[in-house]
């Protein structure tokens, strides 16, 4: 039997406030279509539509991999060093075909990241949300036993914050082992109408690296006439807690004005944009954290 696993953020001490209107703005799937098309092949694939295969990629590649995780407003936000990251790690979800590899399916939701968690005292690992997870007004609902053991992505506690993670994954090899010893943390609540990745604990993350984690601001604004992204601006801020109640099938509490899930990747959609600042932040000088 699949488990489904829904997770409900509790709003401690406070009555739960009706669902704020999501702040995002209606633009064309196209925008994904030009973005990404120097850097792949779009290819139709049932029953989802339109879905993307990155092509100037290495063997083994895997989603996730080459860049880094940084703590914003809006949790766990995913840093990459790929030209066309700011698309696939920020909407959508990823299936992997056994003959084509990896692919993309388009999702207008922008979120920090779309990934699951796992930890242990020992290891942080993660894994990109299969296209049966969905986010709309109950929040984040998706099963476990739907990612694939060769998805996740560990790394040893101590290196989860290395600018350069590619050199410290786990081998693949070595999934099967490493998920005996870890659980399930997969955390999203919603600010200002948006998901956001809680996951892992920022506490014991800084504990464990040795590294103070100062929060970095996020933004999704979009011009829609012309489509221009907004540089993000970078602050520090205190750390926001949240409570987490786990029940066996339970959601990620949203509170999100989200369209019905089967309204699939045709006509105008809702589109927040895309986090291009943070690439450019990430190659700055030398002087970064590593």
């Amino acid at each position: 039997m699949r488990r489904v696993f829904v997770i409900f953020a509790v709003w401690v001490g406070l009555s739960v406030s009706p669902m704020p209107s999501p702040a995002a703005t209606a633009v064309s799937i196209s925008v994904f279509h030009n973005d990404l098309a120097p850097y792949g092949r779009w290819v139709n694939v049932s029953p989802y539509g339109s879905a993307w295969i990155p092509t100037r990629v290495s063997s083994g590649w895997r989603p996730y991999t080459n860049g880094y995780w940084a703590y914003t407003d809006y949790g766990w936000s995913w840093v990459s060093y790929e030209p066309f990251g700011n698309d696939v790690y920020h909407y959508g979800r990823w299936l992997h075909d056994p003959y084509q590899g990896w692919m993309w399916i388009p999702g207008t939701q922008w979120a920090p990241a779309w990934v699951a968690w796992q930890e242990s005292d020992d290891y942080v690992g993660w894994a990109p949300l299969p296209p049966d997870s969905r986010w709309g007004s109950s929040g984040l609902v998706y099963s476990v036993s739907s990612i694939a053991t060769p998805s996740w992505v560990f790394v040893q506690r101590p290196y989860f914050l290395n600018r350069h993670i590619t050199t410290r994954i786990v081998p693949v090899t070595r999934n099967v082992t490493v998920l005996r010893t870890t659980r399930d943390v997969t955390h999203f609540d919603v600010v200002k109408g948006k998901p956001a990745n809680r996951g892992i604990d920022v506490a014991h993350v800084q504990s464990t690296s040795g590294k103070k984690i100062n929060k970095t601001y996020t933004s999704q604004r979009q011009n829609v006439r012309t489509q221009k992204r907004v540089q993000p601006a970078h602050a520090n801020h205190g750390e926001r807690r949240t409570t987490v109640q786990k029940r066996n099938e339970t959601t990620v509490a949203s509170r999100q004005d989200q369209r019905a899930p089967t309204q699939k990747y045709s006509g105008k959609r809702q589109h927040g944009s895309a986090e291009k600042g943070q690439k450019n932040n990430a190659g700055k000088g030398k002087g970064g954290n590593n």
